[in-house]
């Protein structure tokens, strides 16, 4: 595997193995819903209508589909193609419109200040420890200027296991405080889920800083 991409080599081949060999229905992150971080989001209108969103490491589309269905212009970008078709047939049938893009995260052909919000929902977590600050730079690339990168993750107050990486608050702020402000970082706990019933999160908000020194 090319040492620039993105994932790990076990997470890319964990995701590969469960398209190939499971059921849709027992796909881990095959929830059939988003975060409630997310909701709140558009709720409290952190997120107006009409803004820009891409939806990094997309999956089966959940997230993308709740943005677009409230009135947001979504692209959602995965790296595993088996995961743009399921989520192309998902916004059919829930009538969203989506841009979905083949493609990974850390080398996006997007143009620079595309997007006034990028959301990251279970993506960083797998990304190898030496990409996470290239990551960073991309992400601040293609967000506007004052735009916003919201993460969660895995935390280190989740039991231990296979799988992403438990992330401290010092991983994530030393990977992104060259090119963002931090607006908000907590723990969360979610719902429990087959074979992890202990389910605790970081949630962050990141802001794109206004000055070009730091790019």
């Amino acid at each position: 595997m090319d040492e620039q991409h993105a994932f790990t080599n076990r997470s890319l081949q964990y995701v590969k193995k469960a398209y190939s060999s499971k059921k849709m229905e027992d796909i881990q992150w095959n929830c059939g819903f988003t975060s409630i971080q997310a909701a709140k989001m558009i709720i409290n209108r952190f997120i107006p209508p009409k803004s820009k969103i891409l939806d990094i490491g997309c999956g089966l589309g959940d997230h993308s589909i709740m943005f677009a269905l409230n009135q947001m212009d979504v692209v959602g970008i995965d790296i595993m193609e088996q995961s743009i078709k399921i989520a192309t047939q998902n916004a059919k049938l829930h009538r969203a419109k989506v841009h979905w893009v083949l493609g990974d995260a850390l080398n996006m052909e997007f143009e620079n200040n595309t997007f006034d919000v990028a959301y990251d929902q279970y993506f960083f977590h797998n990304l190898k420890k030496s990409m996470r600050i290239p990551f960073a730079k991309e992400i601040s690339r293609v967000l506007k200027c004052g735009g916003f990168y919201t993460m969660i993750g895995f935390s280190d107050k989740m039991e231990k296991g296979s799988g992403p990486y438990r992330l401290t608050s010092k991983d994530i702020i030393k990977s992104f405080n060259r090119y963002f402000n931090c607006e908000h970082l907590e723990y969360f706990e979610s719902l429990p889920i087959n074979g992890r019933p202990q389910q605790i999160y970081w949630f962050s908000i990141w802001q794109k800083k206004f000055s070009k020194a730091a790019i």
